[in-house]
């Protein structure tokens, strides 16, 4: 499917690590996305956890699925860290389990992959979330892009 992409002038991905899931994105087009200029979004952690709690309005249908991908953190998270998101999970207290895990586990390991060349921003709701990255997007973007036009 990249080569799709190919002459388009530009390519906007979501920052992931080599691996996305059992996919290993080609180590060019991996390279290239490390070296860019990133724009990093943010945004206050209430609003991230209800994001999260509105994509998935069937928390007790999934319980047994979430058991194994939580346990597989042991190793990073530690066997009592673990116990303890899983007894969230038990109790069925999603926007706690959900609250651990992002500050547990996604924030660090995001920060982690953090790039020195970015453009931060920090989105309130979705609204302001979609008007900061056309601002964003017009920063990085040069005006002789056939086919962009700033907003």
């Amino acid at each position: 499917r990249l080569e799709q992409c190919r002459g388009t002038g530009y390519l906007l991905t979501e920052g992931e690590s080599k691996h996305i899931g059992k996919v290993v994105v080609p180590e060019r087009f991996h390279l290239a996305m490390l070296q860019q200029t990133s724009i990093w979004v943010s945004a206050p952690l209430e609003y991230r956890i209800q994001v999260i709690l509105d994509a998935y309005p069937t928390h007790d249908d999934l319980t047994a699925a979430f058991e194994p991908p939580i346990q597989a953190l042991k190793d990073r998270l530690g066997k009592q860290v673990v116990g303890e998101l899983l007894g969230l999970l038990a109790d069925k207290e999603w926007s706690a389990l959900i609250r651990r895990l992002l500050v547990d586990y996604y924030d660090p390991l995001y920060m982690h992959s953090r790039s020195q060349n970015r453009i931060d921003i920090c989105i309130e709701n979705l609204d302001d979330g979609v008007n900061k990255l056309k601002q964003a997007i017009a920063q990085l973007l040069p005006a002789q892009v056939p086919g962009y036009m700033r907003s």
